[in-house]
């Protein structure tokens, strides 16, 4: 789809320069582990694998970001790059769960695909350290969607509880009765 006068701006969301601060620490972690500055007085195996399992996770998150443009979405999380046209997409969402939040994809494709019409998937996911980008990601995500007519589903969780868009199965609130019935709970 050609980009039009009207259309939003370009956006590449990344999560913040917190993920820098907490490599900082975890590796200040492993050197109080492997060096035995701890109470013990001796090193600390469990203490140096907990730096280093958070060095792991702030190194394989760096280089992520999501794209929003005129050709679609694009997503590249973990060295894995996920693109869709507008036009394979049939709904698209921001959901929040646990520490994370991310883009909830809902593609065409066949009945079995994972992700696709009957399977929606999380292809992007930011840190809660990111709160500022999620919410600039759920704002940017909405008028893309409104211009480029791709449903978007307002909380991203009631994607994976429905029936595709179109489809008689599909709540008009999301989810079933029964989730809505938990979410009031919660």
């Amino acid at each position: 789809m050609p980009p039009s006068p009207s259309s939003p701006e370009p956006v590449t969301i990344r999560a913040d320069r917190s993920w820098a601060v907490l490599a900082w620490i975890a590796a200040i972690v492993v050197v109080l582990g492997l060096t035995g500055i701890t109470l013990t007085r001796g090193l600390d195996p469990v203490t140096a694998g907990l730096g280093v399992l958070m060095l792991v996770a702030v190194w394989r998150e760096r280089g992520s970001h999501l794209t929003l443009d005129a050709h679609g979405v694009t997503a590249v999380m973990r060295r894995r790059r996920h693109s869709y046209r507008w036009d394979e997409l049939l709904e698209l969402g921001w959901a929040a769960q646990g520490p994370v939040s991310g883009l909830v994809a809902r593609p065409t494709g066949g009945l079995f695909d994972d992700p696709g019409p009957n399977h929606p998937a999380w292809i992007f996911v930011l840190p809660r350290s990111g709160r500022r980008a999620a919410a600039e990601a759920r704002e940017a995500l909405a008028a893309w969607c409104q211009h480029t007519g791709v449903a978007y589903a307002v909380d991203g969780q009631d994607m994976e509880l429905n029936a595709p868009p179109g489809s008689p199965y599909r709540t008009a609130r999301g989810g079933s009765a029964a989730w809505r019935w938990l979410k009031r709970r919660a």
